[in-house]
């Protein structure tokens, strides 16, 4: 089992903002006002420097979506404003990627949309969407963050839904 994988079952994952595969390779990114940026490519390894417990944050599972042979999930992280998604192998649990953001609030909906996730990420009075190309995760988009009417609050449960088309 991999480092990741193995963080990942115990709901932790990896400070650094970026998308993590469990062959141990990272693409750093970056969430600007002009959208995602990748930064570089490093591995866990790396990034960990042989210590499995610094910057290792909890991932905070607030909705999940089973369909398609896939399990997607996605919430937030110890630290205030970060928002993460997961895509895993609905039959084996094995994690193919897990990208995680700061600034953009946490995931608090999921759907398929063909072969794209679509993930939704609110802390009031901010929305994102996030598209996410399932077997590319590299090629995701975040649309600029939105002000949300008043009525959407963070801590409000009416909002959060699962889907799949």
């Amino acid at each position: 089992m991999s480092l990741l994988q193995g963080k990942f079952d115990q709901r932790e994952g990896w400070a650094v903002d970026g998308i993590y595969f469990p062959d141990g390779r990272v693409l750093h990114l970056s969430f600007t006002e002009n959208g995602i940026v990748q930064r570089d490519s490093t591995t866990i390894e790396i990034l960990t420097d042989g210590s499995e417990d610094d910057d290792w944050m909890y991932l905070e599972e607030y909705v999940r979506v089973e369909a398609k042979g896939y399990i997607i999930t996605g919430g937030a992280t110890s630290w205030e404003g970060d928002g993460w998604v997961a895509l895993q192998n609905s039959g084996s649990g094995e994690l193919l990627w897990l990208i995680k953001l700061s600034d953009c609030e946490p995931v608090r909906s999921l759907a398929f949309v063909g072969d794209t996730i679509q993930a939704g990420s609110y802390g009031y009075p901010f929305y994102t969407r996030w598209q996410i190309p399932i077997g590319k995760p590299e090629k995701m988009h975040l649309d600029t963050p939105q002000r949300v009417d008043s009525r959407l609050r963070s801590d409000s449960n009416e909002t959060d839904h699962n889907e799949t088309e």
